[in-house]
């Protein structure tokens, strides 16, 4: 207990806290059967709560007002903005994006990558190690071609062509280097102050912008949870419990109007 109190004053999150205990249980089970042990000490250990996620989107107007002035001081932030919405992909997959993940005729997205940071910037699989294909809206899909048009301008006064392996979200003309997670966080908190936004609007609440705004338009759950990348309904539903019971209570009153009419209750 002391150990995971450590962790936490560490700066280290709970969930992180967690995942350690479930490591270290799995790691002392492993011992026990092998007889290096004669208990599992980490059975009897109390690791910190796991807080209750309150997720806070960013309000569509918001949104909107953040993608029209990133237009001008930072057109990169907006494309990634634009995509965050559209498709609550995370910000490590949105900056993972090559152009052969993006199938025009289709519309849509393949999401099969991360970019991670460490000390050094690398690509790794997606935090569920699962791929999947985003449909994108037609007005995110128009976004997206005229990102494409204006770096293939960009490369061609470089001398250079635009590559299908080059990145989406790349900071320099050639798409070599994808832009880094940690930047992306930045130029929106730039932005966000040079807006006089308030501090709890962040980039992931654009992810949580697109999940909320599904719930709200009655979409079947294990679809949401497929279109972001959670593991599970399951997942979807932890995290956004408080969206769902609002949901569950605006479907009550619209399918209780629908067989009920304007029936008063206790009436015939």
């Amino acid at each position: 207990d002391r150990f995971y109190g450590a962790l936490v004053e560490a700066g280290y999150s709970r969930s992180t806290v967690r995942g350690c205990h479930v490591l270290l249980c799995r790691v002392l089970d492993q011992a026990k059967r092998w007889g290096w042990v004669a208990v599992n000490v980490g059975r009897d250990a109390r690791p910190p709560r796991q807080h209750t996620s309150n997720p806070k989107p960013v309000p569509i107007d918001v949104a909107r007002a953040m993608i029209d002035e990133a237009v001008r001081v930072n057109p990169t932030l907006a494309m990634l903005s634009v995509l965050a919405a559209d498709t609550g992909a995370r910000r490590g997959e949105l900056c993972a994006l090559r152009w052969r993940h993006v199938n025009v005729d289709a519309g849509t997205l393949r999401i099969e990558a991360a970019i991670g940071e460490t000390n050094v910037v690398y690509e790794k699989d997606t935090k569920t190690h699962q791929h999947r294909t985003v449909t994108l809206s037609s007005f995110a899909l128009d976004w997206l071609l005229d990102h494409r048009d204006r770096h293939a301008k960009a490369c061609a006064l470089c001398g250079i062509e635009l590559s299908n392996d080059a990145c989406v979200l790349a900071p320099e003309p050639g798409g070599l280097k994808p832009l880094h997670p940690s930047s992306a966080t930045r130029a929106f908190s730039r932005l966000r102050g040079r807006m006089e936004l308030p501090s709890w609007i962040h980039l992931h609440g654009l992810r949580h912008l697109q999940v909320t705004q599904l719930l709200d338009a009655g979409i079947p759950l294990r679809s949401v949870s497929g279109r972001v990348g959670h593991r599970n309904p399951s997942t979807t539903t932890n995290i956004y419990a408080h969206w769902i019971q609002e949901s569950d209570a605006h479907s009550a009153k619209v399918v209780g109007g629908r067989i009920w009419g304007s029936a008063e209750r206790g009436q015939p």
